[in-house]
């Protein structure tokens, strides 16, 4: 019976030395998630979870993908008719004057002729409009001319022929009423090459060279040379390289005045708010253009 004791005694001495060493196992892995976590325990779980959001939220900001600007745009639209911005008549920084369908029932589809639009064009300038900005491209003579118009009309007779042909073009016409004013024209960036233009702008900078955080288009889509040459200024309306943002390009003007100051904004109403955005530099969405025009008349 002693053996079998002294046995028994011996296998208890060995689990109890087996417990005592887990447990001291287990002490030391605790001991070392405590150290580990120990800024954990010091700043709280729910600042540690905060800071680690606050965190992810200023990268996702400072990587800035299209999705988020497009929300923020979104945003910006939502504001504005949640609660739009009331101007007085004598004070309006700017003002956009809509091509809305009830302009085109009026005047019928667009693109309108351009002595439409140097009809426009001059009932701004003596509404007192200090700069008139355009993005809509007009890269193509006016089908409308009558030189042209003569030309697609063979069953008329010679002399009618020539009166159109003597008649001034379209074009021409927008021309000269351009020259009296301020006005910006635009141009559109492209990723297929063209050819140079012929006059290259100056280019001003202080500071730092800006050149490595532009964006880098192969080519440029101007408006005729007529209407570039009258214009004071031409302005770049890309925004974004294409197939940055899923967004047709809508033609929208903005007026920057410092009194009565008007805009010309096209929109079709095949567009809608999701699929259209505005790629003008400074430019809301298309959708922010109407609410701003609805806030500031």
């Amino acid at each position: 019976m002693a053996p079998n004791l002294k046995e028994q005694i011996q296998r208890l001495n060995e689990r109890r030395l087996s417990i005592r060493e887990k447990r001291r196992e287990e002490r030391e892995q605790r001991a070392a998630l405590r150290k580990r976590f120990s800024l954990l325990r010091w700043f709280g779980l729910t600042r540690t979870a905060g800071f680690a959001l606050l965190a992810g939220f200023v990268m996702f900001r400072l990587w800035d993908p299209a999705q988020l600007e497009n929300l923020r745009w979104r945003s910006f639209d939502f504001y504005q008719v949640l609660k739009p911005r009331v101007a007085a008549p004598d004070k309006r920084p700017a003002v956009v004057v809509d091509i809305d369908e009830a302009s085109l029932q009026a005047l019928g589809q667009w693109p309108w002729p351009r002595t439409q639009v140097a009809e426009l064009v001059d009932k701004l300038q003596k509404a007192g409009a200090a700069v008139i900005a355009f993005d809509i491209l007009m890269s193509e003579p006016d089908r409308m001319s009558p030189a042209i118009v003569a030309q697609s009309l063979p069953q008329i007779d010679t002399e009618t022929r020539e009166k159109m042909n003597a008649l001034p073009s379209n074009d021409a016409v927008l021309a000269s009423v351009i020259a009296r004013g301020r006005v910006v024209l635009g141009q559109a960036a492209m990723i297929t090459p063209t050819p140079p233009p012929e006059e290259t702008p100056g280019i001003a900078m202080l500071g730092a060279d800006p050149t490595p955080f532009l964006f880098k288009f192969a080519g440029l889509l101007r408006n005729i040379p007529a209407l570039d040459k009258a214009a004071a200024l031409q302005a770049g309306l890309s925004q974004h390289p294409i197939g940055a943002l899923p967004c047709s390009v809508a033609p929208l003007a903005l007026l920057s005045c410092a009194g009565p100051a008007c805009a010309v904004n096209k929109r079709s109403s095949s567009t809608s708010a999701a699929s259209t955005c505005v790629a003008s530099i400074g430019s809301p969405p298309a959708a922010a253009s109407a609410r701003l025009r609805r806030a500031l008349t």
